[in-house]
């Protein structure tokens, strides 16, 4: 997700303490990347990104690459 606004020191600890997979790259936008478990954990982050006033700018969904689908199958795991 790219923020609009960018994301404060603070805000990025509390994050991290919310989703520890989370991670903040910051340059001309503000870019948080994040692997979620389940969809709880999507509505946790929307969540987090009201509660600090944050906008998003955009949503991107990473597609899992063949190894990554292919281990998914194997395993019986949905491939979203």
């Amino acid at each position: 997700m790219a923020l609009q606004d960018g994301l404060d020191d603070r805000a990025e600890q509390k994050l991290k303490s919310r989703l520890p997979a989370a991670t903040v790259a910051r340059g001309p936008r503000t870019v948080v990347q994040v692997v979620l478990a389940d969809s709880r954990e999507l509505y946790s982050l929307i969540d987090f990104f009201r509660e600090e006033g944050l906008l998003v700018d955009g949503i991107c969904q990473q597609e899992p690459d063949l190894e990554q689908a292919f281990l998914k199958l194997v395993r019986g795991e949905d491939l979203c």
